[in-house]
């Protein structure tokens, strides 16, 4: 990488680390590139907001669903992330990328009631329970509480930590963002031993 690279992507990284809610832009006529990842997974690391914004669509020359598509390919792991298209020659979107930020913002801080965390776990383990993995204890459940904000964090009691298989972990993320409406930005999840 250049020196102007090197310092332009310390740049990012620094205001990255200062933001609640991330703006990140792309350009819509060029590929997406490592660097592009990259940044995406600091906001990632990070537990960010974000936004995701295709700039330059007055010279782009696929349809919006191909964009979309192509961007989701690449960015699997924003899933929960808004898409907006824009132009900063005509301005398009732009009030709705600025009206998209405070609800993230307010998802970001909010407080979710005990009983809609329980009745999101109960339903959880009703359709979907934790599998044994080879090798592990069988997997129990005793609960799930919200322990911070900003980022939103949750904490799930178990018998065994190690019995909860990644791939459940980021399943249960999943429906934690989705059930409680906590779209835009990821939420962390500890899984602690029971007492």
């Amino acid at each position: 990488q250049s020196q102007p690279d090197v310092y332009s992507v310390f740049q990012t990284f620094k205001s990255i680390r200062k933001s609640d809610v991330v703006i990140f832009m792309i350009d819509a006529t060029e590929t997406i590139t490592k660097q592009d990842q990259v940044i995406a997974g600091e906001i990632l690391e990070l537990a960010k907001g974000v936004i995701i914004v295709a700039n330059k669509m007055d010279k782009y020359e696929g349809s919006k669903k191909e964009l979309q598509d192509y961007i989701s390919s690449h960015f699997p792991f924003l899933w929960f992330a808004p898409v907006f298209f824009t132009s900063s020659l005509d301005g398009e979107n732009l009030d709705e990328i600025i009206k998209a930020i405070k609800p993230i913002y307010e998802a970001r801080n909010k407080t979710t009631d005990q009983y809609d965390i329980d009745g999101l776990l109960n339903a959880t383990l009703k359709t979907n329970p934790p599998r044994r993995m080879l090798d592990q204890k069988v997997p129990k459940v005793y609960g799930l509480e919200q322990i911070g904000v900003n980022a939103p964090m949750f904490e799930l009691i178990v018998n065994h930590p190690a019995a909860i298989s990644a791939q459940y972990k980021r399943y249960l993320e999943k429906e934690i963002i989705k059930k409680l409406e906590y779209w835009g930005t990821p939420i962390k999840l500890h899984l602690r031993k029971k007492d």
